[in-house]
């Protein structure tokens, strides 16, 4: 016994030395590589050029790259570039540099991971992917430059935009940030902050963040369009911060947040065409006046606005370009402009003075639960009409949804539908109307679910599905196995009577 204890005791201590040791190695055998001015490569061999424009990996690489060469490209070619997780540490450094790509890397585990610094200007940070960084992309006191296409995940923070200790006022400008994929960072996805000024945030998805998209301490003027921020738990789709001024944000879209947007001692803002649905808050303000709200969708939130000290805003562009559409309005359209008889009043200081009659603008994606047995099914529609009162009848193998909109405009609804709810054969009515498939509407399948696109002029209107075959009742197929069980042991008992029985 006690020489079994012995060397699980040894074998404990053999492991943890060399646990230890390769972890000190790991460490120690990070590589400090340098592209130089010259164009040569120092500290590894596995980046290559022949033409000392392009430098490609070969190979993964444990180290810190610092770039002083202009005018090239750093293709890590789907290679991994990775710290040690010290603070401080940078994956990929350029200082007062111009013209230099990075793409196709994936960096990983960096205090910061890629860092634009000091007046670095037209430079492209793109198609990489970001993993358990600090700082995964950040540029500081930089202009003129472009992060696109890259897709960070399970990051502390994601995107940052700021100046620096001991450069003053100079911070951070006419930066392009699109089309990237954000998700898991525990703190913003995309962040502006000490006057970052004139910068476009467009085309981004930033989902399960703990916060949106952040316009920090006086950032003006910057653009931020077309983003798609998802489920940030308690925080915030878009929040503008600490004198603000002049930014606009539109045609963004924002679900399943804390609070839509969120405003902090912020004014002569445009918000326009966005989305803010089933959100705990739609705007929240805290000391922010003249900001400006039109055509925005407010759908489903708990609370549409919710207002702290001093903020009166203004909440539409006059008749007849209306307000913004709420859906909670009660008000009636007597004469069919599009745009509510009566105010929407929000405070007494607030109101929508041409509150409008349905969705405006951007398309908005909403989702339905349908429950059968203990199975939740989720039926998604994108529609510029109002969706409601979604049905599903597993009878009469049927799904019913309600759409209005303003009469004198045309209106679409996309329905995906999956199938294991509803498959086969389908049929579509509009107010009981037979659809032609092809000119009312078209069907398609990518394997799991079935997308079917309806057009209508706009009204209010019932839309039908009818389907072939639908998902079995759960209780039906629990019956089943006890009715099998049962004849079973009924036929069982059957024959041992049988045989017990006296001749």
């Amino acid at each position: 016994m006690r020489r079994v204890c012995l060397f699980f005791v040894l074998a404990f201590l053999l492991l943890f030395t060399v646990f230890s040791v390769l972890n000190v190695g790991l460490v120690r055998g990070a590589e400090f590589i340098t592209i130089n001015a010259d164009g040569s490569v120092t500290g590894t061999s596995n980046i290559v050029s022949g033409d000392n424009a392009t430098y490609t990996f070969t190979g993964n690489i444990t180290g810190y790259i610092t770039v002083e060469r202009n005018n090239i490209v750093i293709d890590g070619a789907g290679y991994t570039l990775e710290g040690a997780g010290d603070q401080d540490d940078t994956g990929i450094f350029l200082s007062g540099m111009t013209n230099v790509t990075v793409r196709n890397t994936r960096i990983v585990n960096f205090e910061v991971g890629v860092w634009i610094f000091a007046y670095s200007s037209n430079n492209t940070v793109t198609e990489n992917t970001f993993v358990a960084n600090d700082f995964p992309l950040s540029i500081s006191v930089s202009s003129y430059n472009t992060v696109s296409e890259n897709v960070l995940t399970d990051n502390n923070n994601g995107i940052w935009l700021d100046t620096a200790i001991g450069y003053g006022n100079v911070s951070s400008n006419y930066n392009l940030i699109s089309g990237n994929n954000i998700t898991l960072s525990f703190w913003d996805a995309i962040a502006l902050a000490n006057g970052a000024s004139n910068n476009t945030i467009i085309g981004n998805n930033a989902v399960n963040n703990q916060y949106g998209i952040t316009i920090g301490n006086l950032c003006n003027d910057n653009i931020v369009s077309g983003n798609f921020v998802d489920m940030t738990e308690s925080g915030w789709g878009i929040r503008i911060e600490y004198h603000g001024y002049r930014n606009i944000i539109s045609g963004n879209n924002i679900r399943n947040s804390g609070y839509g947007f969120y405003f902090f001692r912020a004014s002569y803002n445009n918000i326009s065409e966005n989305n803010v649905v089933d959100s705990t808050y739609g705007v929240y303000f805290f000391e922010s006046p003249d900001n400006k709200f039109w055509h925005n969708n407010f759908i489903e939130n708990t609370q549409q606005v919710d207002i702290d000290l001093d903020s009166a805003n203004v909440w539409d562009d006059g008749y007849p370009s209306g307000g913004n559409y709420w859906s909670d309005y009660s008000g009636s359209d007597a004469n069919g402009d599009g745009i509510g008889d009566t105010p929407y009043i929000i405070d007494a200081n607030n109101t929508d003075n041409y509150p409008l009659m349905t969705a405006l603008g951007v398309p908005v994606e909403k989702s339905f639960n349908v429950t059968v047995g203990e199975t939740d099914y989720v039926i998604t529609t994108v529609s510029n009409s109002t969706v409601s009162d979604l049905i599903f009848n597993q009878t009469l193998k049927q799904l019913s949804l309600n759409v209005t909109g303003p009469s004198g405009t045309t209106g679409f609804c996309n329905i995906t539908v999956p199938a294991e709810l509803m498959s086969g054969d389908f049929t579509l009515y509009l107010d009981d109307a037979a659809l032609v498939e092809g000119v009312d509407y078209t069907e398609s399948f990518n394997g799991t679910h079935y997308l079917f696109s309806v057009t209508y002029a706009h009204s209010t209107h019932v839309i039908d599905l009818f389907s072939t075959e639908v998902v079995p009742d759960f209780a039906s197929w629990l019956f089943i196995p006890f009715l099998i069980s049962a004849t079973t042991l009924g036929l069982a008992l059957r024959r041992r009577l049988k045989q017990q029985k006296p001749a």
